[in-house]
């Protein structure tokens, strides 16, 4: 018989969160016409990367029509979406990338940029599922549910937080939920 957890787990597996994501988004990013292999000017890239960027938003989140790009408002998104991967000046770097074809070039920071989208959007998801599994639970399943997840994953964690009944990662179970569907999308590329 499954558990509310078993069922909770299922729902936020990979393949119905993160999967389905990256897919929409990388299938907006590829259905979007790059006009130039190298950017003529970093004013037209920051134009293309912005519009970019709002498509493939509006596929993530399912809303149709595009909206139109804010110039200021959604190149700084883009940026921040970015800074992961390039660092606190990655509008700068994003734009050299583009200009000079190092790394990949444009194609690079379009599957940079679709790559940071689809987590960031994946991960809202999962948190907000999250949210809404954790706070329907009395006090009691609470504390059942967090041992049950010992019990079952445990052995994916290591020592330090399972030790002495796991009583770390108990007070903070919810935080490590939210995590849960990439530890096990990591151990499915592990093989």
């Amino acid at each position: 018989m499954q558990t509310k957890l078993d069922c909770f787990l299922a729902e936020i597996d990979p393949s119905r969160t993160i999967d389905p994501v990256r897919r929409c988004v990388d299938e907006a990013a590829d259905r979007f016409r790059k006009p130039w292999a190298l950017a003529p000017d970093r004013h037209s890239f920051r134009d293309f990367l912005t519009k970019l960027f709002v498509h493939m938003e509006c596929a993530a989140l399912c809303t149709r029509p595009d909206r139109e790009p804010h110039p200021t408002m959604d190149w700084t998104r883009c940026c921040n979406l970015l800074k992961g991967r390039y660092g606190p000046e990655a509008g700068y770097v994003a734009t050299q990338r583009a200009l000079h074809g190092h790394d990949g070039g444009l194609t690079g920071v379009i599957r940079d940029l679709a790559s940071a989208m689809a987590e960031e959007y994946a991960q809202n998801e999962i948190n907000a599922k999250v949210a809404h599994f954790w706070n329907r639970l009395t006090v009691d399943e609470k504390l059942e549910v967090s041992k049950e997840y010992v019990r079952k994953f445990g052995h994916l964690l290591g020592g330090d937080l399972t030790e002495g009944g796991a009583a770390r990662l108990r007070a903070y179970f919810s935080k490590f939920l939210e995590q849960h569907s990439r530890l096990i999308l990591n151990m499915r590329r592990l093989g």
